[in-house]
């Protein structure tokens, strides 16, 4: 069985990279969520996920999710 939740060499990955200055506006219709609603709709926010790794393996980058 291989570590979860240590980031070293041969152990599985899952980690996400924050930009906390990059600025954006919320929209919901870009967010990957089963709702279809979101309290910070038109909202300008501060700091955002640019990548998502998971098992090693690249998930998301920039908002596109492969």
């Amino acid at each position: 069985q291989q570590e979860a939740g240590v980031l070293k060499a041969g152990a599985p990955a899952d980690i996400t990279v924050i930009a906390p200055q990059r600025q954006w506006t919320v929209e919901p219709e870009k967010l990957y969520t089963k709702s279809l609603f979101s309290p910070f709709a038109g909202k300008p926010l501060t700091g955002r996920a640019v990548q998502t790794w998971v098992d090693g393996e690249q998930v998301m980058r920039e908002g596109a999710v492969r």
